[in-house]
């Protein structure tokens, strides 16, 4: 009677026990679909992230890709374009020969420098001429210089006699050892004392190619043994 007293008097802890071994087994598998649902939401959450992480760096990699397009494009550009080819400078070969057809001169040339009081030296030949060899040769760019003797010892005319007698426009030419022919025109005359001449105008640079020839003139001086002035003829080369 105890017994039964004791199970009408406590009927609930058979059915709570029950009702707990049932309530464990919905949790576990509430848990289980839980953490099934947590993967998949885990898993999509990543997929998306990655998705977005991919539109990110999409432009970088384009960028990346098109600046070493650009970048090798402007290589091949500066690669193709040809150097130029420099233009030789023609050389002019050594005078030989000095040919003024209205003086009826055609004079073998003598290369000349300084001498020892560091004036230009002259040609020993009284029917020769001298050029200046440390400045240019004739046709080339500047001024080239060639002297000539205006008499004799014996008061003979020398080649360079009647220079005077040149105006503007008269033809010069000098012929190189190679044959070639260089053709001048007289653009001016002008007489010097012979303490006064025009260093510079004479020597010195100048951007056309110019000849200048010079001799001696005026009134001599026994004592000196020199002229009172100096003869220069300036002409420009010809181009032909």
């Amino acid at each position: 009677m105890l017994i039964m007293q004791s199970e009408q008097l406590y009927p609930s802890y058979a059915g709570l026990s029950r009702r707990t071994s049932g309530s464990k087994q919905l949790r576990g598998v509430y848990t289980r679909a839980n953490s099934f649902a947590s993967g998949i939401k885990t898993s999509i959450i990543y997929f998306i992230a990655g998705i977005f992480l991919g539109l990110i760096m999409l432009p970088f990699i384009f960028k990346t890709d098109n600046a070493y397009y650009s970048q090798s494009k402007v290589i091949l550009e500066i690669t193709v374009i040809p150097s130029p080819t420099p233009t030789p400078t023609p050389t002019v070969a050594m005078p030989q020969r000095l040919i003024i057809d209205k003086l009826a001169i055609d004079s073998s040339i003598e290369y000349v420098g300084l001498d020892g009081k560091g004036a230009m030296g002259t040609p020993q030949n009284f029917d020769n001429v001298a050029w200046y060899q440390d400045g240019p040769k004739p046709a080339e760019p500047g001024n080239a210089v060639i002297a000539g003797h205006f008499d004799k010892v014996t008061g003979a005319p020398a080649v360079f006699y009647n220079l005077t007698s040149l105006q503007v426009g008269d033809l010069i030419s000098t012929i190189a050892e190679d044959g070639k022919v260089y053709t001048f025109a007289v653009t001016n005359k002008k007489i010097y004392p012979y303490n006064q001449v025009p260093l510079d105008d004479l020597f010195g640079e100048y951007k056309s190619k110019r000849l200048n020839l010079i001799t001696c003139e005026g009134i001599f001086n026994r004592k000196t043994q020199n002229y009172s002035n100096r003869t220069v003829i300036y002409s420009d080369l010809i181009e032909r």
